[in-house]
């Protein structure tokens, strides 16, 4: 999100915030109980009907899918007992498509590997769609961790959960209890300059 944020110093703030804790970035658990659960299906239409229309600008999303029980273990001091299913993206939508970014964890894939391997490639709409509709039925309903869920994760962020966190898994059991919630930060009409505003060097 920092690498496409445009360049002024609020919105590199605002980017680096949204995941950083210290700075004020994180929801309570009395803030995600008074704020209802963001609709990542609204903000990609929005963001399709800018790219598609005259405008033609790229709108960068990105999606914060938060575990809430966890915040509630935490509360019980039992939040180290479990794994959570929380995870971040980053998806930019223009006229020629969308591009999905993301990595997952010690047990995943970094955003290089993510990259090499092609999955950060260029969606055509029916695909985008697609994952879109798949986001947004796991993130609709709450309850116990099913196999319908764990395949639409799979689906989604290439990580098997109910593998990972199973008997013989390398991960501590997943919180007994799924109830999503859903944040998101966008920024619109992202330029080319907002992109390349960095300077790269190796040493």
């Amino acid at each position: 999100m920092l690498l496409t944020a445009p360049k002024d110093r609020d919105s590199l703030f605002a980017a680096v915030k949204m995941q950083s804790r210290s700075l004020g970035g994180l929801p309570t658990l009395q803030q995600i109980r008074l704020t209802p659960s963001a609709s990542f299906m609204t903000a990609y239409q929005k963001a399709k009907q800018l790219a598609l229309g005259e405008v033609k600008c790229t709108t960068v999303i990105a999606v914060n899918l938060t575990d809430v029980h966890i915040f509630e273990l935490a509360q019980q001091g039992r939040s180290e007992e479990y794994f959570s299913f929380a995870h971040v993206f980053v998806a930019a939508v223009g006229p020629e498509g969308v591009i999905i970014w993301q990595s997952w964890g010690k047990y995943g894939y970094r955003l290089d590997e993510y990259l090499r391997r092609g999955d950060g490639r260029l969606r055509d709409w029916p695909e985008a769609d697609q994952f879109v509709d798949d986001f947004m039925t796991l993130a609709s309903q709450n309850g116990a961790w099913t196999g319908k869920r764990n395949r639409l994760y799979k689906r989604l962020f290439h990580i098997d959960l109910q593998k990972l966190c199973g008997s013989k898994g390398a991960e501590r059991p997943l919180t007994p209890r799924y109830e999503p919630w859903v944040r998101l930060h966008t920024f619109e009409d992202v330029k080319y300059d907002d992109v390349t505003k960095f300077r790269w060097t190796l040493s």
